[in-house]
């Protein structure tokens, strides 16, 4: 026994040594890794360039789960650095590449027609987040000579024993390039490629489910060897058992981490594990048993059983606080970053930038106004930190506030004719046409986007699903929430920024600038999120049975094809059967669940 144990000790002990290793290689080596940035923001992790041993900078694929991950190489030759994408690696050297562009030595970026398109800085900087080991630097796109505000993403390059000679290009710089100029080869990859996050909280109890397993084994053989003996027989083998859970805990934190960067996803099983079924009773009863269980162990058992207890309320203790998604709502969670429904998804940075012209890009003459709202997922039994999630979206004030502003004379609502009536009067007649027309969305400015600002709230929506292991559905709910809860509620009549218009109907952007709408405004801003999202919408005209005044809503599918709500909302509206009703205005009103004071029978669908 004593001699397995001595074999599983220098197997953990080679085990650290290697990764040690691996970990001073990484830093004394030539290797610089690249972090992509999409249209809607979203960081993926790309790939990394190193010198290999045959003195090329190769371009490795850190996406590509098998096979050769080398995509290509960079070659400096007259004072310029090629990217180049092989497109047949042939065993007899690399042949048949496709010359991409270049980057100088000041970090100027060029394509293969010699249109400088982006910028870098060629020694980027240190951060206390890279502990000082890693150089950063941020790649700008270029708009003519101008530097723009849209970023590729950024690159990383282990630490330099020394500078970069003038004379020689940095290999920061190379990464900055191949990440601007592989652009449209990330896109094409980006359908196969995962995000896996690599935090160690959610494998505490999943760790601590292999420990219970091996209990047995590992207990016996700490019997026969003290880890610890200057403390005593009972502390030294308590302490050695608890080490041998942190050992596997820490095990496969490091599997998890590599198989991340090979681009493989644990993601689903991990949720499905540490969700224990989602019932909230059985994470209290499991730590009232490991209590019970401790205290016999102490005082009945003697110290034999007290490891196990110890390390399965760790486990579950973590779980409770990091998988705290509301109970039996959905079994299974969310492991998807939703993308919205836009064709622009697709398009490069670059693509983008060419879509500004030099004059738009010019901020003199325009004030940048910045609009923070907060994620609120108490409803969804989730202790979020309010501090962190947060979204912020950028508009420019002279859009909604000037003497022409850009945005809301778009609005059909918005203005007065020639002869000086206002034109919400005239909208109001054909209601159903002018609702249509702010449904389209005041997307056809460039520099204030409103698909833009819908993409960032569903992002944000996703992620915040990931982080707290919430459902597709509850992405849905969390989307209404949002728009209940982040847009006061107010009158059109009371509304300065509207001119206090007897009837207005707001673009999405105009709701989300000035943070306030009534139940038609709240209702378009739904509307559009979802329709963004890929769900069948229909927004909704209803009546109040007491007959004073109308109402507005939103119906969405109850089968999308990708998520189907639950059976509990069994409320069928006439006419609309594969539809449920979604009340966008007053706070915590669920998806399917109607208010008592709406006569479903007058719902009316545009």
């Amino acid at each position: 026994m004593l001699f397995l144990f001595n074999i599983l000790i220098w197997i953990i002990i080679g085990f650290l040594t290697i990764n040690l290793a691996l970990f001073i290689w990484r830093i004394i080596t030539p290797f610089a890794r690249m972090y992509y940035s999409n249209v809607n923001g979203k960081k993926s992790y790309f790939g990394y360039i190193w010198k290999n041993t045959k003195g090329k900078y190769e371009i490795i694929d850190s996406g590509k789960i098998i096979g050769n991950k080398s995509i290509g190489f960079v070659e400096t030759t007259n004072d310029k650095a090629w990217v180049k994408l092989v497109r047949n690696n042939n065993t007899s050297g690399y042949n048949n590449c496709d010359s991409l562009g270049y980057v100088t030595r000041t970090g100027d970026i060029f394509d293969s027609k010699d249109v400088l398109i982006a910028k870098c800085d060629v020694t980027g900087y240190r951060s206390w987040r890279y502990l000082w080991l890693m150089h950063r630097t941020k790649v700008n796109l270029m708009n003519g000579n101008k530097k723009t505000e849209i970023s590729v993403g950024h690159c990383t390059e282990s630490l330099r024993f020394g500078h970069t000679k003038k004379s020689q290009i940095s290999l920061l710089a190379k990464a900055a390039a191949t990440l601007v100029l592989c652009e449209d080869y990330i896109i094409a990859e980006e359908d196969n490629r995962n995000e896996e996050g690599v935090g160690a909280k959610d494998l505490a109890f999943p760790a601590s489910i292999l420990y219970v397993i091996f209990f047995s084994v590992i207990s016996m053989l700490m019997m026969y060897y003290q880890m610890f003996p200057a403390l005593g027989e009972i502390i030294s083998y308590v302490g050695g058992m608890l080490v041998v859970y942190l050992v596997i805990w820490w095990t496969l934190f490091m599997l998890k981490t590599d198989f991340a960067n090979r681009n493989v996803s644990f993601s689903n099983t991990l949720n499905l594990i540490n969700r224990n079924t989602g019932i909230r009773s059985w994470n209290v009863w499991l730590i009232l048993l490991s209590v019970l269980g401790l205290l016999s162990s102490i005082i009945i058992h003697g110290y034999v059983f007290v490891p196990l207890f110890v390390v399965v309320l760790i486990g579950v203790i973590i779980n409770v606080f990091t998988f705290s998604a509301a109970p039996w709502k959905i079994l299974q969670p969310s492991s998807n970053l939703w993308q919205p429904k836009d064709p622009n998804d697709r398009k490069t940075n670059r693509e983008k930038v060419k879509t500004i012209t030099p004059g738009q890009q010019t901020t003199v003459t325009k004030t940048i106004v910045k609009r923070k709202f907060v994620w609120d997922l108490t409803n969804f039994n989730v202790n979020n930190d309010s501090n962190s999630d947060t979204i912020e979206l950028q508009f420019y004030k002279e859009d909604f506030e000037d003497a022409n502003p850009e945005i809301r004379k778009r609005n059909p609502f918005f203005g007065q004719t020639s002869s000086g009536t206002e034109n919400w009067k005239t909208a109001v007649v054909n209601i159903e046409k002018s609702i249509k027309e702010v449904l389209k969305g005041s997307d056809s400015v460039v520099e204030t986007s409103e698909k833009d600002a819908l993409n960032t709230i569903i992002n944000s929506a996703s992620l915040m699903c990931n982080k707290y292991n919430l459902s597709d559905f509850e992405l849905y709910e969390l989307l209404l929430h949002f728009c209940q809860s982040e847009i006061n509620y107010k009158k059109d009549e009371e509304s300065t920024p509207i001119n206090k218009a007897g009837e207005y109907v707001r673009f999405p952007a105009e709701s989300l600038y000035d943070i306030e709408g009534d139940c038609d405004c709240k209702s378009a801003l739904a509307y559009k999120l979802f329709d963004q999202l890929g769900v069948e919408v229909k927004f909704a005209i209803v009546n109040i049975k007491d007959g004073t005044r109308r109402h507005a809503g939103i119906l969405i599918k109850k089968d999308t094809g990708k998520v189907k709500l639950p059976p509990k909302f069994k409320v069928n509206i006439p006419k609309h059967p594969d539809f449920a009703y979604c009340e966008a205005t007053g706070v915590g009103w669920e998806i399917g669940v109607l208010p008592p004071d709406i006569d479903i029978d007058s719902i009316q669908v545009i």
